[in-house]
């Protein structure tokens, strides 16, 4: 089992794992912004490299609610944008 200490937990699906398999997303001013250098100040959540994980975070709002920002639906639509260009 890795160290929890140096691992992130998916707001998702909720395992834990290493930062570099996450993104990270970053409440900016009322908007939620994809931190790709992990270098944004702020409130954070993490989600998996994983399509069917943001499809879980789209479908109960996870994101929004968990950053506390308004309906912002087309940051999921972005990470997946994201994934795929990877």
């Amino acid at each position: 089992m890795r160290n929890k200490a140096f691992t992130r937990q998916c707001c998702a699906c909720r395992c834990h794992k290493e930062k570099k398999e996450l993104i990270r997303l970053v409440a900016k001013n009322g908007e939620v912004v994809i931190d790709v250098d992990s270098n944004i100040q702020g409130r954070g959540v993490y989600i998996c490299k994983d399509a069917n994980c943001i499809k879980i975070a789209k479908k109960k709002n996870i994101i929004n609610k968990s950053l506390k920002t308004v309906n912002n639906m087309d940051i999921y639509d972005k990470v997946i944008t994201l994934i795929e260009n990877e």
